[in-house]
């Protein structure tokens, strides 16, 4: 039986439809406050976009690489045909109505992901990472409840390498050198998502030892970077995230989900720019 209130633990094969349903708060709501404000997570949460080409696309190469064999049931690639035509109607109308359920790829998104995963495939420490042992886990679901706050928190991790206690992520980007996915770790708050994980990981019993993260990019040559996390981003993101979750439990303690600060908030000129003004004063 789905339910939307699952107790504390681990599950298996939960379908995302489901897992996004669960009442429990997650790495991307949390990601979501520190962008901009509680309201802003709460409205997001409660009014889910469309997902996006590239987020779609990401999806489906998280399945491509971990659960192949359920591609053809959550995916379908779109046929090349003019829509504005009345046989390329037919064709399309067919076409969605034997796919229906499915998420649907561009025409050219096959090209993509069949390119991804051989670039993934080819680079012998991604290969081996991903390469699951029995007792291993892909898309595990966590449900578990923090000690110091009491909010019920939720993480879903790509797979997780059970003998060697290491957690795997797969991330497409544009651009997968160590300057730039530096960056993308810091502005996507990827710091945040693993800290997160790695404790209701811990809550539900699971010791991790390290974090994998596997970047492939989605443009040719498609190149492929492996790289762990240090542990000072986790020490930091762990700390922010409590400081999340005690505002999560202040929001659900008073129903009240605020934007920004009430009070007038000094808008301080950056570091860089004052440095900048400061060589310009005679």
């Amino acid at each position: 039986m789905r339910t939307l209130n699952p107790e504390p633990g681990l599950y298996h094969d939960v379908f995302d439809f489901d897992y996004r349903a669960w009442d429990a708060t997650s790495a991307t709501f949390l990601k979501a406050m520190e962008a901009q404000s509680p309201a802003h997570a709460r409205y997001a949460e409660e009014h889910p976009s469309e997902p996006t080409e590239a987020l779609a696309l990401g999806q489906a190469v998280h399945t491509i690489l971990l659960e192949p064999e359920k591609f053809v049931d959550k995916f379908a690639i779109a046929p090349e045909c003019d829509r504005r035509t009345t046989a390329g109607k037919a064709m399309w109308t067919g076409f969605i109505a034997a796919h229906a359920g499915k998420t649907i790829l561009k025409a050219d998104a096959a090209q993509v992901i069949d390119g991804i995963a051989k670039a993934v495939a080819g680079h012998p420490l991604a290969s081996r990472t991903l390469l699951l042992d029995a007792g291993d886990s892909v898309e595990l679901s966590a449900v578990w409840t923090d000690k110091a706050t009491g909010v019920k928190c939720k993480a879903r991790a790509d797979a997780l390498r059970a003998g060697a206690g290491v957690l795997v992520d797969i991330k497409t980007t544009r651009d997968a050198s160590p300057d730039a996915f530096a960056a993308d770790f810091r502005r996507l708050r990827y710091d945040l998502q693993f800290a997160h994980y790695m404790a209701g990981l811990a809550a539900c019993g699971v010791v991790l030892q390290d974090v994998a993260i596997i970047a492939v990019e989605t443009e040719l040559p498609h190149g492929v970077a492996v790289y762990r996390i240090e542990d000072n981003w986790l020490v930091a993101a762990e700390a922010r995230r409590q400081r999340l979750l005690e505002q999560v439990a202040e929001c659900r303690a008073s129903g009240v989900w605020p934007a920004y600060s009430a009070e007038a908030i000094p808008l301080a000129m950056p570091d860089w720019l004052a440095r900048r003004n400061d060589l310009l004063v005679v």
